[in-house]
């Protein structure tokens, strides 16, 4: 990313070395000393005193200089893990979207030879996928068709009518900084049979000293990898990592993550030796809200979002007593269509919350609209089925599935933490139907800290979403204060992490962010996942006040109308529009 290094407290170690060079210098042989002739006892232990504590300074200093440049390499690998995740993202779901043109004639070759694909399924390999739960792209025109299997008969179709677009069915994910997750299962290192090991024992305990349980522990080895060790902590806050003998005696990062209810907690650069058997982690309990974060851009309004209805289309919502769901809908294929709570990633619900959380007894979480009409559309199987291995992906066409739902409840804000690297042309059609019906939508640009945003953000007319954070609103040993920290200004600062480009369009709070969990619990995520609720929150509570805009007609003229209304209330940052758009909006 160009620009301003990251934010420096104070004098940087280098500045500070040189100064301790500088004191320790003394004057040239050539030069006569003041003190020339008279070389007493104390003159000489004074001299050496200083020379030993400007030396000792000295020391110290170069000790910082290499802690920082450690630090620095840990946040770094933090980032290319985040981005070797996001590379495995580029993953499609073996179905192929097959469509023309809006404009094209129903009675044209190209609509027939769509459709020629429904009838041929049988016997060529492919199968139509427009059944079910699934979205109905047989209306109006027949002008789609989602199929699997013989991708030779599609490329001939396609040489023989070119204005027929194809594309694989997108996958898209949860737009979260570090899931360090189930996704990253896969990459447990597991002992050869027979090596030596060292057992390291991992206390996991609160504040108070209290253990906590089911925590994942991880132990990171390799810069170049995600290869690492993992445990689970016990009753007794207890996880023994096995850590392989003479392969890996260092550790990069140990980090345990709790899903819900405390912050994440980390220890970096682990020299392991054999008398190393035991190690602590403590984990800081959510205090909701502790840190201020939302509530330092608006005020709780127990009526704000009042007849705006906004819809969440992500892994789910609830349950939690301080978020109502009004209703819903799961496009997903083989799953219960009216089962729109959250699917077991939490990542929904956070979403919902930072939307339409009602403020509850002895906390300060609440959502920006808690008076708004919250819909569910659940587009990711749920955890523990049949396709739980699928639970942390959501195909592009269950997203469609969900969209054509929103529009037909005449939703007025559609919230979309997700992205894909692929194109998405089951969706995009109904991106311009929302838009044209008055819906304005707002997506998530990614955290790649790259020069684009993930589809759907990137399409027109979606609203991009950037992420900052604010300095000190959250614990200084959690993983989020490792996220780089780029452009500090007015206690704000761009994450580093966030995607930006000529697609973003606002940005919002991304770091740290304290919302609700299943089973009326709270979580702290980072993404650009977070910051886009904050900005369609802020989009419902806009339009609740304005009767005006409400009131008219669903057209388009009616989506720019709402988008006004936040870009009027935006305010400018000061990093330029590629990377906050109009800027983050604020409300008294």
């Amino acid at each position: 990313m160009p620009g301003n290094p990251p934010l420096v407290h104070g004098i940087l170690p280098r500045q500070k070395r040189q100064l301790l060079q500088r004191l320790i210098c003394r004057q040239p042989k050539d030069r006569p000393s003041p003190m020339a002739g008279n070389s007493s006892t104390l003159t000489r232990i004074f001299t050496g005193v200083f020379s030993m504590a400007a030396e000792f300074a000295l020391g110290l200093a170069v000790s910082d200089a290499e802690a920082q440049a450690r630090d620095e390499r840990v946040t770094e690998f933090l980032k290319q893990m985040s981005l070797r995740q996001a590379r495995r993202q580029q993953e499609t779901s073996g179905l192929v979207v097959v469509q023309v043109a809006s404009e094209t004639p129903r009675n044209s070759p190209e609509v027939a030879a769509i459709t020629n694909l429904e009838e041929d399924a049988g016997g060529a390999g492919l199968q139509s996928m427009s059944r079910g739960n699934r979205m109905n792209f047989s209306k109006p025109a027949l002008r789609s068709r989602i199929v699997r299997g013989d991708t030779r008969q599609v490329a001939e179709i396609q040489r023989k009518f070119p204005s027929i677009e194809v594309a694989p069915v997108a996958m898209l994910y949860p737009q979260t900084f570090l899931p360090l997750a189930s996704e990253l299962d896969r990459w447990i290192y597991r002992p050869a049979q027979g090596a030596a090991l060292r057992r390291l024992q991992v206390s996991v305990n609160d504040s108070e000293g209290k253990p906590v349980k089911d925590v994942k522990v991880r132990a990171y080895v390799n810069y170049s990898s995600d290869l690492h060790y993992a445990a689970v902590t016990n009753r007794r806050g207890k996880a023994l990592l096995e850590i392989e003998k003479g392969l890996h005696d260092y550790i990069i990062l140990l980090a345990a993550e709790p899903d819900h209810s405390y912050w994440s907690s980390f220890e970096a650069n682990i020299q392991l030796s054999a008398a190393d058997k035991q190690f602590q982690l403590q984990l800081q309990p959510i205090v909701p809200d502790e840190f201020m974060l939302l509530s330092h851009y608006a005020r709780y309004d127990e009526q704000a979002g009042g007849g705006v209805t906004v819809a969440v289309i992500d892994s789910g919502v609830g349950p939690h007593e301080d978020i109502t769901v009004a209703g819903g809908y799961c496009p997903v294929t083989g799953e219960v269509s009216s089962d729109f709570s959250d699917n077991g990633l939490g990542h929904g619900t956070h979403v919902a919350g930072i939307i339409a959380a009602r403020r509850g007894a002895n906390t300060n979480v609440y959502g920006l609209a808690p008076a708004c009409t919250l819909l569910s559309y659940r587009v990711f199987p749920r955890r523990g089925g049949a396709l739980d291995k699928d639970a942390t992906m959501a195909s592009s066409l269950d997203v469609a599935g969900a969209l054509e739902r929103a529009i037909a409840a005449e939703c007025d804000i559609v919230n979309i933490s997700l992205g894909s690297f692929d194109e998405m042309l089951e969706v995009k059609p109904l991106l311009q139907q929302a838009w044209n019906s008055g819906i304005v939508i707002f997506a998530a640009t990614g955290n790649d800290g790259r020069d684009y945003s993930r589809y759907p953000a990137c399409y027109e007319p979606v609203l991009g979403v950037a992420a900052l954070g604010r300095h000190a609103s959250f614990p200084e040993q959690c993983l989020a204060a490792r996220l780089a920290k780029f452009w500090s200004r007015g206690g704000e600062f761009f994450a580093g992490f966030s995607n930006y480009g000529d697609s973003t369009r606002f940005i919002g709070p991304g770091v740290g962010v304290v919302s609700t969990y299943p089973g009326n619990k709270f979580s702290a995520n980072s993404g650009t996942s977070m910051a886009t609720p904050f900005t369609s929150g802020m989009a419902a509570r806009l339009l609740s006040g304005n009767q005006r805009v409400r009131s008219m007609p669903r057209t388009a003229a009616r989506a720019e109308a709402i988008v006004k209304l936040v870009t009027d209330l935006a305010r400018e940052v000061g990093w330029g529009k590629a990377y906050e758009g109009y800027g983050i909006a604020c409300h008294d």
